[in-house]
């Protein structure tokens, strides 16, 4: 009876097994622009807490800071020139694109109710369903990793598919899990030379 209990448990598929609950990573961002259609690429810095929790900080070509948690969003353009007002918005929280995708996959890399997978060596494709599509704002997901060992920190790339078809590659770097993230991390705080709008 107990061997038949310790066969079912490692036929039950483990959901989020593969994903950790924070992480920071170094990020090169690719996409077409929508007006040029040329492909243009942006670096930064990338920090993630489960459930939900995303700040994503653009250092270069041009600054911008991107925050958000289970309430809020804000996105923050710093000052061009010195004398200049910084432009801040704030917007109360959908949790689609890519806050949507991270926190889907803590489902892990097996079929799921939010997402189908399939599996081809070093790559792992995400096919979201109708209602997942509308609820996380991601239409599929590509998952590069250094080997066939589908573990979190082998992950190289991570492209999002967005409904609208837009297409979004993440080059992840320099990735550290279970990261303690002090009070307020995920919360946007405006100096006081900046125009906040809604």
């Amino acid at each position: 009876m107990k061997k038949l209990l310790i066969l079912l448990f490692l036929a039950t598929p483990v959901y989020g097994k593969f994903f950790p609950k924070s992480f920071t990573a170094s990020f090169e961002q690719i996409y077409k622009s929508t007006l040029t259609k040329k492909e243009k690429r942006s670096w930064g810095e990338l920090s993630y807490k489960f459930p939900s929790n995303i700040r994503f900080e653009v250092k270069r070509p041009k600054k911008v800071l991107f925050i958000s948690n289970r309430k809020k969003s804000w996105v923050y353009r710093p000052p061009f020139m010195e004398g200049e007002k910084g432009e801040a918005s704030e917007n109360n929280t959908d949790n689609t694109g890519l806050a949507g995708l991270l926190d889907s996959l803590h489902m892990g890399l097996v079929d799921n109710k939010i997402y189908k997978v399939k599996k081809e060596k070093n790559k792992v494709f995400l096919s979201f369903n109708l209602k997942s599509e509308k609820r996380f704002g991601v239409k599929e997901s590509e998952l590069l990793f250094k080997s066939e060992k589908h573990v979190f920190t082998n992950l190289l790339e991570l492209k999002v598919i967005y409904p609208d078809g837009k297409k979004v590659t993440f080059k992840l770097s320099n990735i550290f899990e279970g990261i303690k993230f002090k009070t307020g991390y995920f919360k946007f705080v405006p100096p006081k030379n900046t125009n906040l709008s809604n």
